[in-house]
């Protein structure tokens, strides 16, 4: 199980967009140490933008796109950080009587302990697409309390079963300046895209993704977190592409320029649809390309991750269903998914 910080070589893909609309990837290799998110950059103004990068590979294929969201909402004048901590702890008392949390708990201490001595030391904790606290849509904020409360409870256990506590971090695009602060007396630091991914390879870490888009499982996959709490990765999350003719949803939000590359060809084509929004031709091949090296990650991360299956949260908007915790393992596991102990 990797979980070293020592320095390590990594690549560095530089985008660039010429004056034809071409985007061009450069590929370079650097030696690093560990990487710590920059707690430190405020998070975007109402006004402001997101530009979101998305970037993965597996033998030598590679996929890379930008994503353009609308801004972090703010938070009403009214609510304040007391009034969060008020309904969250109501929500937090109910998460810590619940089986879910029971089986958590159970999974969590079976997998870092060994006759009550750490044999995993997790070193960095992450969140990743909880929703924002004070701007969640009606009905999704108990939802979005429920998700910190399990993975407060996660990070919790875990400082209580090792001598040195983990970092925290927490990354949400739609996180505002009343959601930091609140997080902020949780013990959680927030962090801009893609600190929150880049801080996966720093020793061993635990991932909490709940319900997370495919692209953002995919980016996570990237980094192989030692412990995942997710779901099993099954099959039919990416099944043979003559069984999945509609590849209208890999486009979502993204920018213009979008297709998978390889070493060998540095040089991206424009992916973009005519005046008409049909889709041209070699956007629908370039999207089929990248399916099959998004299909490749997700069966390589399903070999290696064996997953334990814990009881859902009986709850309005089933905010912890189908959850698993994954541990990765260098080789491939025997078995994929298992309730028994590890």
């Amino acid at each position: 199980m990797p979980h070293t910080s020592h320095k390590k070589k990594t690549k560095k893909r530089h985008v660039t967009v010429d004056e034809d609309g071409w985007t061009k990837v450069i590929t370079t290799t650097t030696s690093t140490g560990s990487r710590i998110p920059n707690v430190s950059q405020p998070l975007p103004t109402a006004s402001d933008s997101q530009q979101l990068a998305f970037s993965w590979s597996i033998d030598d294929k590679h996929v890379s796109f930008d994503m353009t969201l609308p801004a972090a909402v703010a938070a009403p004048s009214d609510m304040t950080v007391d009034h969060l901590d008020k309904r969250f702890r109501a929500v937090e008392a109910r998460w810590l009587e619940s089986d879910s949390w029971a089986g958590l708990e159970d999974v969590l201490r079976q997998t870092t302990t060994k006759d009550q001595q750490t044999i995993l030391h997790i070193s960095t904790c992450i969140l990743i697409g909880s929703g924002s606290c004070s701007t969640a849509p009606s009905g999704r904020q108990e939802v979005t309390f429920y998700q910190v409360a399990a993975f407060k409870a996660a990070v919790d256990l875990i400082r209580r079963l090792q001598k040195a506590p983990p970092v925290v971090y927490a990354q949400e695009p739609l996180y505002n300046d009343l959601d930091a602060q609140f997080l902020h007396t949780l013990g959680i630091s927030v962090v801009q895209h893609p600190r929150g991914f880049d801080a996966v390879d720093d020793g061993a870490v635990f991932v909490f993704s709940p319900c997370p888009e495919r692209f953002v499982e995919l980016q996570i996959m990237q980094h192989k977190p030692t412990l995942w709490l997710h779901r099993p990765l099954l099959d039919d999350r990416w099944p043979s592409l003559d069984n999945s003719q509609n590849l209208d949803w890999m486009l979502h939000g993204r920018n213009i320029h979008s297709t998978p590359s390889s070493d060998s060809d540095s040089t991206r084509v424009s992916a973009g649809q005519d005046h008409q929004g049909n889709y041209q031709s070699s956007c629908e091949s370039h999207l089929r390309a990248e399916y099959l090296v998004n299909r490749a990650l997700f069966e390589h991360s399903r070999r290696r991750y064996k997953a334990w299956k814990l009881p859902s949260l009986p709850v309005h908007n089933y905010p912890f269903e189908g959850a698993a915790l994954l541990r990765y393992d260098d080789e491939e596991v025997e078995e994929l998914c298992d309730d028994s102990e590890p």
